[in-house]
């Protein structure tokens, strides 16, 4: 559905546009982007928006982001975790 209005990285389109388009909430937009690429859409993200990757290397730009995001948000656990254990002593 999504992956058919996306276009290559060097024209993306944002969520908000996509949700204009498709006259759902850009949250229904986020959720349906997420199981199109489980699905084996190979939908990648920049800071301009949503694109079709054409490349394995387009994946694999995008798979290395992903890694170093969730390599943050793990770092950021953690740090909250050991806060919350040093508030309890």
């Amino acid at each position: 559905m999504i992956h058919e209005y996306l276009n290559g990285e060097d024209n993306p389109i944002t969520g908000k546009e996509l949700s204009k388009l498709l006259e759902i909430e850009k949250r229904h937009v986020e959720m349906i982007i997420q199981m199109e690429r489980r699905e084996g859409y190979p939908i990648c993200a920049n800071s301009q928006g949503y694109y079709l990757a054409r490349t394995p290397e387009e994946i694999d730009r995008y798979c290395a982001k992903l890694k170093r995001q969730g390599i943050e948000i793990f770092k950021t656990r953690q740090a909250l975790i050991k806060l919350a254990t040093d508030h309890e002593k």
